[in-house]
């Protein structure tokens, strides 16, 4: 029996890399109303805290700046007439 050790070259980086934009559209859609991160991360397949660093790069401003929403404007609605 040989104990061996296994050297993998430097140049083969087990880690995955992900484009700004992926990260971006992933980040967004786990914000929208009633996502769940897990579920989101699940869909995509990556791991939950992955996503939590993501969404915390994403307010920080790492990708880029952060798209506003919609303009909503305050609206007052008012009794309907009596009589």
């Amino acid at each position: 029996m040989s104990d061996s050790l296994c050297v993998v070259s430097s140049s083969q980086s087990p880690r995955r890399r992900y484009p700004v934009e992926y990260k971006r559209q992933v980040v967004q859609e786990s914000m929208s109303a009633g996502a769940s991160i897990a579920r989101v991360a699940l869909a995509h397949g990556i791991n939950a805290n992955q996503l939590h660093n993501w969404r915390w790069q994403y307010r920080r401003g790492d990708f880029g700046p952060i798209s506003q929403g919609p303009l909503l404007l305050p609206v007052q609605i008012a009794a309907p007439p009596v009589g």
